[in-house]
């Protein structure tokens, strides 16, 4: 069974419906769906929550202004039972580049998501550490629509944090990854 940790904040309820709506309509393999309501956290520090109450197996970080399609759970499930490592899907955005949207095992996420983070570049991080070790799998038939503030979704608070801690994360992840 996978474990999906969405990370969330109440002024969010109505994309949160959309997400929660496109699994159920969606997905055919068994899942948990697991929610944070921690708005002033960024989104590290709920996943990381989520995550260590997930039990032992696969999990998938999914943002509350994505909708999932037919097909993209199982894909990404498929390729990960086959592979290991961390699996990521087209969110139409990072596509092949960003593991945005990991599909992993538990203890993977957990032992490569670092808690130093805000919002931004945790997953560039958990990207990297995947390529370097030759365990990252992009799954083009796995398929998302994520929809961002840069692809026009309304600027709210959670985005508002997301441009905020910008140049913290981007200060870490300099100091951890030297030349990257």
């Amino acid at each position: 069974m996978t474990t999906i940790l969405i990370p969330t904040t109440p002024e969010r309820h109505e994309r949160l419906h959309l997400c929660l709506q496109s699994l159920q309509q969606n997905c055919t393999l068994p899942i948990i769906v697991t929610l944070c309501f921690v708005p002033a956290a960024g989104a590290v520090a709920p996943t990381l929550m989520l995550a260590n109450a997930a039990p032992a197996g696969p999990v998938m970080c999914l943002n509350d202004d994505m909708l999932v399609l037919p097909g993209c759970i199982e894909a990404l499930h498929a390729v990960w039972l086959e592979r290991g490592g961390l699996c990521f899907p087209s969110d139409g955005i990072q596509d092949g580049d960003l593991a945005c949207v990991p599909y992993c095992h538990r203890d993977y996420l957990l032992a490569n998501l670092h808690p130093g983070y805000i919002h931004n570049f945790a997953d560039t991080e958990l990207t990297l550490r995947a390529r370097q070790r030759g365990e990252l799998h992009y799954v083009q038939n796995a398929k998302l629509l994520h929809h961002h503030w840069t692809k026009g979704a309304p600027h709210d608070s959670t985005y508002g944090k997301q441009n905020a801690s910008w140049p913290l994360d981007k200060a870490l992840f300099k100091a951890r990854n030297p030349g990257a």
